[in-house]
């Protein structure tokens, strides 16, 4: 017996970064299958240091993340900018290190993201990457921090369980 399933069209681009539009096949960033055309396809929407469990990132250290994304088509995704706006407790940094870049298909690009932060309180700051992707030519990715105290105070992040 033959099963059938539905997917219905979700509209947000938050959701959809890179991915291919409904009624197009083969569906871009799908992990199996390259469309002809360059596909940016990241591997997260956002980055988050630290954050899980409340815990935070310990003032005067740093905590490295990175965002991947993949190139989900054939022809070569040319990334031209990856570039930050926000608090300066984060530094960005690209492989290739330098830009503009070419991604053959199905090969990958990093953006690396340090946190260092000075002193207790919540960092915020959006990542933008411009390349010649057919579906998502300009990506916007969120990035947050907490900076805790080593001495094991409260970080105003999570008083009263709010970040």
């Amino acid at each position: 017996m033959k099963r059938s399933l539905i997917v219905g069209c979700i509209s947000s681009l938050a959701i959809l970064s890179g991915l291919a539009a409904c009624g197009k096949a083969p569906v871009a960033c799908d992990g199996e299958s390259l469309t002809n055309a360059a596909q940016a396809c990241p591997d997260r929407a956002s980055l988050g240091f630290a954050q899980e469990f409340n815990s935070g990132t310990f003032i005067g250290t740093s905590v490295p993340e990175a965002i991947r994304i993949q190139n989900g088509g054939i022809a070569d995704l040319n990334i031209t900018s990856a570039t930050f706006s926000g608090d300066t407790a984060f530094t960005l940094s690209t492989e290739p290190s330098t830009l503009p870049a070419t991604i053959k298909g199905n090969k990958n690009f990093f953006i690396r993201v340090l946190f260092a932060p000075t002193e207790a309180k919540l960092y915020t700051g959006k990542i933008t990457v411009q390349s010649n992707a057919e579906l998502a030519p300009s990506l916007e990715f969120d990035v947050s921090g907490c900076g805790v105290p080593t001495d094991g105070g409260t970080s105003p992040c999570y008083r009263d369980g709010g970040r």
